[in-house]
């Protein structure tokens, strides 16, 4: 599924889409829009459309120098990537789709 279906989904009935996807693990394609890192330190990856909006895919991470934040923090907008992770649904200005427990997948 890309970032931007599973948006749409949402955008076009959130509580179908709540019952669908909230609380499950999906793995999700799409362009890299913005790499950040929020205020708590979690490695932030947001995939989909600029005019669309994003799916915002959280990082968590254990231990100190994890080489898959290194992974994380190379990612650059533009580029393409595969990311699977846990929706918890819309944020709540209801402006993206928040996935959380995320994990960068390798290329195929």
């Amino acid at each position: 599924m890309t970032a931007d279906e599973l948006l749409a989904a949402y955008r076009a009935n959130e509580n179908a889409a709540v019952e669908k996807y909230d609380d499950k693990f999906h793995e999700l394609s799409g362009m890299v829009i913005e790499v950040r890192v929020d205020g708590t330190g979690v490695p932030v990856v947001c995939l989909g459309d600029r005019g669309a909006g994003p799916v915002a895919c959280e990082f968590a991470f254990t231990g100190s120098g994890d080489d898959a934040v290194a992974r994380v923090m190379t990612l650059m907008p533009g580029l393409n990537a595969r990311i699977r992770g846990q929706s918890v649904g819309l944020s709540s200005n209801e402006e993206f789709v928040v996935l959380i427990s995320a994990e960068l997948l390798a290329d195929q």
